[in-house]
């Protein structure tokens, strides 16, 4: 919603809650794919098969030394140029994998599509003031 993030662990079965707060080190996939070309540059592009159908995976690399995310490597559905995965590695060799699939553009989208609720046996952890 632009004003809480929370993050779930399902290994821990934890649930962080927390203010949100742009920084460097916020990684949002919206802002990502509409602008990634403005930090990073492709380093190689590849024919691959990914989920049964023809890709490009490219490997992206940051133009600044210093950029929090060093490593990224998307697929990008060869028929329509939709990203179906990206893997990210940070500074601290954090890796994130976001896998995109069941694409439907410009759907009808109602504001209960982006909350979240916690399974009911995990530990909530809220650390906004």
């Amino acid at each position: 919603n632009g004003k809480t993030t929370w993050i779930y662990t399902p290994s821990e079965n934890q649930v962080l809650v927390n203010d949100y707060k742009p920084d460097e080190t916020t990684f949002s996939l919206n802002d990502f794919l509409f602008n990634f070309e403005e930090n990073y540059e492709v380093e190689s592009v590849e024919s691959v098969r990914y989920d049964g159908l023809p890709h490009y995976q490219l490997r992206l690399h940051p133009k600044q030394d210093d950029t929090f995310f060093q490593d990224l490597t998307l697929w990008m559905r060869k028929q329509d140029a939709l990203v179906t995965r990206l893997d990210v590695t940070d500074l601290n060799d954090t890796r994130m994998t976001y896998t995109l699939d069941d694409i439907e553009l410009n759907p009808a989208i109602s504001g209960r599509t982006f909350t979240f609720s916690p399974p009911e046996d995990a530990k909530v952890v809220d650390l906004r003031s």
